[in-house]
């Protein structure tokens, strides 16, 4: 048997919605300049800041108390858990680098490290393209670059118990 305990989640914004266009259509290869992280190219020396800044922005339009920031243990974005994810799981593929600093007493800030921040596309991809053709900006999002989730897990336990016949 397995109990799993407290999992918390903050959708910020909206994810684009499908088009469901008519069938078959075109769609263009990947052109011009994309972002490998966006953050860091706009923000470099504070890459982590759009995330607070939104957790905040959140918690005040919502009427909350502010945001207790001491309360969280790690701060990190996607990346960063696909790349410890990959590397628990196999090992990892490719080397990678992960910048870590101390905020407050308990707070561990986990920056990613990228070698570039945007590439150009090489015209051999779609999914940019793809994305542009099938889907439209959802309402109240139309100025947004991009969209992304805010998750918060809480100090979850995790019990596993099992049963020997």
């Amino acid at each position: 048997m397995q109990t799993y305990k407290c999992l918390t989640i903050l959708v910020v914004g909206s994810p684009p919605y499908w088009k469901d266009r008519p069938k078959p259509y075109s769609v263009p290869p990947d052109e011009g300049i994309h972002y490998c992280d966006q953050n860091s190219d706009k923000m470099p020396k504070a890459v982590l800041l759009p995330v607070i800044v939104a957790v905040n922005k959140c918690t005040e339009k919502a009427g909350k108390e502010p945001y207790k920031w001491s309360s969280v243990d790690i701060v990190t974005d996607r990346g960063n858990l696909r790349k410890l994810m990959r590397w628990a799981d196999n090992g990892a593929t490719k080397d990678f680098r992960i910048d870590m600093q101390l905020a407050g007493k308990g707070t561990v800030l986990l920056t990613r490290f990228a070698e570039r921040t945007r590439e150009m596309f090489s015209g051999c991809t779609f999914g940019y393209s793809f994305e542009r053709e099938s889907t439209v900006v959802a309402p109240g999002c139309k100025d947004s670059y991009s969209h992304h989730r805010i998750i918060t897990y809480v100090r979850c336990s995790f019990y596993l118990t099992s049963k020997i016949f």
